[in-house]
């Protein structure tokens, strides 16, 4: 029997069709953003990865593509946009480099493999819509391929909609080149699967060991690597000859945790590649270097304490198992993702992307190398300027190298940006997040009546984001400034009060709606 569920949907359903028809063509509402996606030649190569081109058109489809789906989220914030445009860059680079991985290892990308995992992931969306549509179905309904499915036609065809039409909504947003990188991903796994093997009974009883050990932890932090080998050899050689190994520790080891005395260490509490050499090990024995993403070990093996749990029985052990394999799996992913990093050659020729790709680059090296980390986000501040000097309008390059000043420390020139983008003649930009942070600037500066007006606007266009309002409610009481604390407060309260009877009605299945309180958008595009 079906029920009335899917009724519930049917215009969700159509809303989101509709978007899905149209794309997102840079008239559809306009993301808040200055670039004319036409001014340059579709043609052009935006970066190179491993020697394969990434061209504008690639880029810009798949920004579009990404940008109906945060307007339809309701996504305003200039920012946010910018810093998802760094994601759908990054996703492409990724893609280049996953394919090419796996061509090198030999896995299946044939026109079989692509299409039949095409067809499997258009059926997916098929039967996501079904439930939308039709509600709860039975087992044996679910199993019928939507696309030979009577009912889902006609209650398609109910609400003004076809089955082709949103097979084709399926296929424009499955294309050929995702399904390609799925069918990489998917052939990596099972590669790593093979390398990873099954868990013996050995590994699932070893896992509950307790190995007390002497360790010496030689942190990379960015060092050349032949400054390394000879730090990590001369310990190496010292240790063999039988120097006292707790003095070689002491003396050594940068990691205050390993000095003194021998700790004790359980499944979980080392890195994969130490766990597994000290499981081999023999009291008294001592290791060779074991290299890891973040330092070299050497470690000697004190005592081995088994701790079975009280009940060991076959659940248990299943669970156990299933544990280490994913552990396994993490650590095996976290090779091959330095494998292909090793051999990663990208080189970006468009200004704002490279400045993304640079961004990236100096988030990996923050909390490992904080040189490289000033080196990279210096660039990526370089490749951003160039951006603006090329295209002034360019919104998302501003808003991205006004926040590299803040946090700099460059207020009065990330001020400076912050108003063209947000107050300036032609401006365009916008977002709480951004307001918030001009106010930041201002406050800083000594400029309170400033920051308050910002504060002010920040309020105003978030329309639907509680999280700012008691970020400004917290900022007000900070100020000594009771008046507008309260304001945000009762704000606050109204929007709980009318989200808890959201919550109520929708637990009860009804169909009608209490409208969440918002305030009046701010006049300009994104703000």
């Amino acid at each position: 029997m079906r029920t009335e569920f899917g009724q519930h949907f049917k215009w969700i359903l159509a809303g989101l069709a509709l978007i899905f028809i149209i794309g997102a063509i840079w008239s559809f509402g306009g993301a808040p953003s200055g670039r004319n996606p036409l001014s340059r030649k579709s043609d052009d190569v935006v970066a190179t990865v491993n020697g394969q081109n990434i061209t504008r058109s690639e880029m810009e489809v798949a920004w579009e593509q990404r940008v109906a789906l945060l307007k339809n989220q309701g996504l305003q914030s200039t920012l946010d946009y910018a810093n998802a445009k760094a994601m759908v860059f990054q996703q492409l680079v990724q893609s280049r480099l996953m394919l090419d991985f796996a061509q090198q290892k030999g896995v299946d990308i044939s026109n079989r493999e692509v299409n039949a995992e095409r067809d499997k992931a258009i059926g997916d969306y098929l039967r996501q819509q079904r439930r939308m549509v039709l509600g709860k179905i039975s087992t044996e309904e679910e199993k019928l391929d939507p696309r030979q499915d009577p009912d889902f036609k006609d209650e398609l065809a109910k609400n003004g909609m076809s089955l082709s039409q949103l097979i084709n909504n399926a296929e424009t947003f499955v294309p050929e080149s995702d399904v390609k990188v799925r069918v990489a991903e998917i052939g990596l796994q099972n590669m790593l699967k093979r390398k990873v093997g099954n868990v013996s009974d050995a590994d699932v009883t070893n896992s509950y060991n307790v190995y007390k050990l002497w360790q010496i932890v030689v942190f990379k932090n960015g060092m050349p690597a032949d400054q390394l080998k000879t730090r990590v050899d001369k310990i190496e050689t010292e240790a063999k000859k039988g120097v006292d190994f707790s003095s070689l520790v002491d003396k050594y080891s940068i990691d205050k945790s390993t000095k003194s005395k021998p700790v004790d260490y359980s499944y979980g509490m080392l890195a994969p590649q130490v766990w597994d050499i000290v499981t081999k090990m023999k009291q008294g024995d001592i290791s060779s270097p074991i290299d890891t993403d973040q330092a070299v070990y050497i470690v000697k093996l004190d005592g081995v304490t088994p701790k079975l749990p009280a009940k060991f029985d076959n659940k248990a052990k299943d669970q156990r198992r299933q544990m280490i394999e994913q552990m396994k799996m993490m650590s095996a992913a976290a090779d091959l993702d330095k494998q292909i990093r090793e051999k990663m050659d990208v080189k970006v020729i468009d200004p704002e992307l490279a400045g993304y790709w640079y961004m990236a680059q100096a988030q990996q090296a923050q909390m490992s190398n904080p040189a490289e980390y000033k080196k990279q986000i210096d660039r990526a501040a370089s490749e951003f300027k160039k951006a603006i000097s090329k295209e002034p309008n360019n919104d998302y390059a501003t808003a991205e190298l006004a926040m590299i000043l803040k946090d700099q420390g460059k207020n009065k020139e990330a001020s400076h940006l912050l108003y063209q983008l947000l107050d300036g003649p032609n401006s365009k930009g916008g977002g709480s997040n951004l307001r918030i942070t001009l106010g930041d600037l201002m406050l800083a500066q000594g400029k309170t009546d400033e920051a308050l007006q910002q504060y002010a606007k920040a309020s105003d266009s978030a329309v639907s984001q509680p999280e700012v309002h008691q970020m400004l409610q917290a900022k007000y009481t900070q100020m000594k400034r009771p008046d507008l604390a309260a304001k945000e407060k009762a704000w606050l309260d109204d929007y709980n009060v009318k989200k808890q009877q959201w919550d109520a009605r929708n637990k009860q299945g009804s169909t009608a709606t209490t409208t969440v309180p918002v305030k009046p958008a701010a006049p300009k595009p994104g703000g």
